[in-house]
């Protein structure tokens, strides 16, 4: 995942819930609509914003089918 000239490496394995998140104050990525993912090996949340968000948590459920996927994500598109 890149943030600027940050990049965060996340095991999808370690990944166990996605939700959305509208927090303008959360992350300097430009788009409001954005993934808050928590994971174990960050011992709290990274937040992306994906081009095509159905496709990118298509292809982490299909990766991980144990990821938690809150209701309000499938629900906002």
């Amino acid at each position: 995942m890149h943030n600027g000239l940050l990049t965060k490496k996340v095991s999808i394995k370690d990944i166990e819930k996605i939700k959305r998140t509208k927090n303008p104050l959360a992350s300097p990525a430009l788009s409001l609509d954005k993934i808050e993912i928590t994971s174990h090996s960050h011992n709290g949340i990274l937040l992306v914003s994906p081009k095509n968000k159905r496709k990118f948590i298509s292809l982490l459920k299909e990766a991980n089918p144990d990821i938690k996927v809150d209701k309000n994500l499938n629900e906002s598109f």
